[in-house]
């Protein structure tokens, strides 16, 4: 097993950036990256985010789908013509096909469905922090 010092010697030098207006949601993901030794800043509104992505450095975002001013797949859209190599993870409470269509226009690195499966939200994390490219095949 692995322990909090290992950890933090692992992730601790990656900067993640959450975006997601449920407070909650963005609670019980800070509590987790944090567990799993990334640091990590949050915002509440895709307009705080994109400021915060302006003004900082972060390895790796991941918004929400479903927010009031901006939805994920358009906030992504934004980030990337300010920083265009940071990786984009978009969570949705559901997705269908014409939202993945779309999803893949706009590039977010990767789309996970909630409940997230740990697992592969760990996964792919790591996959896009180590550079790798995550698409969906058709």
């Amino acid at each position: 097993m692995v322990n909090s010092a290992e950890l933090m010697n692992r992730h601790g030098g990656i900067k993640l950036l959450c975006i997601d207006d449920d407070v909650l949601g963005l609670k019980s993901l800070t509590v987790l990256m944090q567990t799993l030794g990334y640091q990590i800043d949050c915002a509440e509104s895709a307009a705080e985010g994109l400021e915060m992505v302006r003004n900082g450095d972060f390895d790796l975002v991941i918004t929400d789908m479903n927010m009031p001013e901006m939805n994920g797949l358009l906030l992504t859209q934004e980030i990337k013509k300010i920083v265009p190599e940071t990786p984009v993870i978009v969570i949705t409470g559901s997705i269908d096909m014409e939202s993945r269509e779309l999803a893949s226009g706009v590039c977010p690195d990767c789309v996970l469905v909630k409940p997230l499966d740990l697992h592969e939200f760990s996964e792919q994390l790591n996959r896009l922090l180590q550079g790798e490219t995550i698409r969906e095949s058709e």
